[in-house]
């Protein structure tokens, strides 16, 4: 084997990149994906070219589209941790992780939480940003790959030398397009017995591990709740999970590891996932013997059920601009040759599906049963298109409604609204060195390796309680937010911040009597509640509006009275009765003008473009890289845009 795989961290895959306070992570997006993996494998004297990486592995992509492997593999992702030091570097490193339901995802603790003796630990960096690539099965073909915010810090997690697993909650809706792993898990497994791992390894595309892999002769009697394998892995492959060939029945969680090419008695290492369930809380289905393997909900499989038996045209070429490429498209393609004449159809009580097998007509029943737990938006309008007058007619467009549902709901019946009392905003002190489109964190210590817990806008004038240590950080109090934040931007003295186009006052809107709006540490829901507002505020100051993936509305922070904090834009409006709505994504728009979108941003910075799709509608005049440099506020757009296909379940 090789060294790598004795490294309990993740693979550091990026060069380290100059960055400011909040995190200026170079994240790669969609057709921008890179599998070098140089920089900091370099600083451990490791050879990270993946073109050097080799072991006993196959691409994922090479199985067909229905191949019950590569349907598991539908939910496991690559996720991309970002660490910072206190020079303001970052270094990306790679984990495989596992979509659970409610937008949740499984992984190896290690993964966000370095040794005390490792490379990273040592050279002072810690996480400050996740995100979760789904779909990145060729490193050639990336037109369908989606990034996710992943949330700081996890749900829940448990130690490496405990169960070395964590779960954190994804924003947007991964579910919808890519399904949800059921974790149906055995824990009866034999010496010798078949295995299967899907994974990551250095960060390549999707990869599996089939070949010479399978449980160790030997067990370790004094660790009962570890398991001994020889499946190949590498740095990447950390949070996968081992899985029974013969039925894909979960037994572990990778977490470790320790083969080597020279050594039969070597092995590689997983947590049982029976003892990984019970400490983090997972909900498994244990194996019945006799059923047959768990696969992803197919988003695309599932709108062709609804519509493979239309006669309407406008119905097949929508389901063609959703679904592109794969089998369904061929399939698509064929049905409407068929209707337009350009050949015959092959059966008078069926319809064709150019494969020589005769399709029966589904009832609106059947195709509600194929349909009705998808999160995708596009397969619920198809089912309403060609059964519009069904008898689940109404409940597709309930399950339509609560999809369109604004995910933007931040308030309170409660009657204490007016209570809070906050120290004001009359220091000396304020924020300095932030970009426009950029906040600085409030951390609950003293140092980096401490959750935020709070952010500060970046024209935040006021500060009071500041008091330095000699470690460079400060302790900092902004109205109701208080923690610490790194000294090298907090200055004394007021203003000279560039003016925010959202500063001015507002008032509450949009709320019942009965209701309040919560006011936070943050901008987002994962932070604390510090106050509330009644739904009769006015004059509330605002001093800063962002723009926050997985929302609707910007995120505002302002003071009102006694109180201060951010609360979302959603319910606040200005002297116009406009709110804070990120004006640059498209407003209710389809699948395609987002991707459109999207893919303009690129476009405008002269990529050049590899997807057949791509080339269609941007074809490549004046391009001239591969690798474009996005701003922070175009990196925010893109991720936003993303966030809302994903919700769209496009």
């Amino acid at each position: 084997m090789r060294l790598l795989n004795l490294m309990l961290l993740p693979l550091v895959l990026l060069l380290p990149q100059l960055a400011h306070a909040q995190s200026e992570c170079n994240f790669a997006y969609e057709e921008q994906l890179v599998e070098s993996t140089g920089g900091a494998l370099q600083i451990l004297g490791i050879d990270g070219n993946p073109a050097t990486i080799h072991g006993n592995w196959t691409p994922i992509r090479e199985r067909s589209l229905n191949d019950r492997i590569r349907q598991f593999g539908k939910t496991i992702g690559r996720m991309d941790v970002c660490w910072e030091n206190g020079a303001g570097k970052t270094v990306i490193t790679y984990c495989t992780a596992t979509l659970m339901k409610d937008n949740k995802i499984l992984t190896n603790f290690h993964c966000t939480h370095a040794s005390q003796n490792s490379e990273l630990t040592t050279l002072g960096y810690f996480p400050v940003e996740a995100r979760l690539l789904m779909g990145f099965d060729d490193s050639l073909n990336t037109s369908d790959v989606n990034y996710y915010t992943v949330v700081l810090p996890a749900i829940k997690g448990s130690p490496v030398d405990e169960a070395d697993a964590q779960v954190f909650r994804v924003r947007g809706n991964p579910n919808g397009k890519w399904g949800i792993n059921d974790l149906r898990i055995a824990e009866d497994f034999a010496p010798g017995e078949a295995m299967v791992i899907i994974h990551h390894p250095a960060g390549m595309a999707k990869m599996y591990s089939s070949v010479r892999c399978n449980i160790h002769d030997s067990q370790p009697e004094a660790a009962e709740n570890k398991i001994r394998h020889r499946c190949d892995t590498a740095g990447g492959s950390s949070g996968s999970l081992l899985l029974r060939e013969r039925d894909l029945a979960i037994v572990g969680l990778h977490h470790k590891g320790g083969l080597t090419a020279t050594d039969h008695r070597s092995s590689n290492e997983a947590v049982r996932i029976s003892y990984v369930a019970g400490i983090v809380g997972l909900d498994t289905q244990l194996t019945d013997p006799n059923a047959g393997p768990v696969v992803a909900l197919d988003p695309a499989a599932q709108a062709w059920a609804a519509v493979s038996n239309s006669t309407s045209v406008a119905v097949l070429e929508a389901f063609l601009t959703e679904y592109p490429e794969g089998i369904y498209a061929a399939l698509a393609t064929a049905r409407l040759e068929e209707i337009r004449g350009d050949v015959a159809v092959s059966s008078s009580d069926g319809t064709s599906d150019n494969t020589g097998n005769a399709q029966p007509d589904l009832s609106d029943a059947q195709a509600w049963d194929l349909v009705k737990e998808t999160d995708s938006a596009a397969v619920l309008e198809a089912f309403l298109v060609e059964y519009p007058d069904g008898l689940y007619a109404a409940l597709a467009v309930a399950r339509l409604e609560a999809l369109y549902a604004p995910q933007d709901d931040d308030t309170s019946v409660s009657s204490s609204a007016g209570q809070y009392s906050c120290p004001a905003l009359n220091g000396a002190w304020s924020v300095h060195r932030i970009p426009t489109d950029d906040t600085l964190f409030v951390r609950s210590g003293p140092g980096s390796s401490n959750p935020a817990i709070g952010e500060l806008p970046y024209d935040a004038d006021g500060l009071t309680g500041v008091s330095c240590g000699s470690s460079g950080w400060c302790q900092v109090t902004y109205g109701c937010i208080s923690g610490w934040s790194f000294g090298k931007y907090i200055k004394q003295g007021r203003g000279g911040h560039d003016r925010s186009d959202y500063q001015g006052f507002y008032s509450v809107t949009g709320l019942p009597q009965s209701d309040t709006l919560n006011i936070r540490m943050g901008p987002g829901t994962e932070y604390g509640v510090v106050a509330e507002l009644p739904p009769n505020a006015e004059n509330i100051r605002v001093v800063d509006c962002q723009i926050e993936p997985g929302y609707n509305y910007r995120w505002c922070a302002l003071s009102w009275g006694e109180v201060s904090g951010w609360a979302n834009g959603r319910y606040l409006a200005d002297s116009s009765g406009r709110s804070p709505v990120p004006q640059t994504v498209s407003s209710g728009g389809s699948c395609f003008d987002l991707w459109h979108q999207r893919n303009k941003i690129f476009d405008d910075k002269g990529y050049c473009f590899k997807s057949a799709k791509g080339k269609k509608y941007f074809d490549n005049t004046g391009c001239y890289t591969s690798n474009p440099t996005l701003t922070s506020r175009e990196s925010r757009l893109v991720q936003r845009i993303k966030d809302e296909e994903a919700r769209l379940g496009c």
